[in-house]
């Protein structure tokens, strides 16, 4: 995957952790909500999160 695609999936996170904090989402609720939306972009996010690029 790209850089470009790496940090648009990462923006796609921050996006959605804020509107789970607003919303009193649970962690797994926003992931489910972030693969229902965007599933071809999953392993990245697992990824990124795996080698911690990003931290809820």
């Amino acid at each position: 995957m790209s850089k470009g695609n790496k940090d648009v999936v990462l923006s796609y996170i921050s996006t959605l952790s804020t509107f789970a904090k607003k919303y009193s989402f649970s962690q797994r609720q926003l992931f489910t909500l972030l693969a229902a939306k965007n599933h071809e972009n999953m392993s990245a996010v697992h990824i990124a999160i795996h080698h911690n690029h990003y931290k809820l």
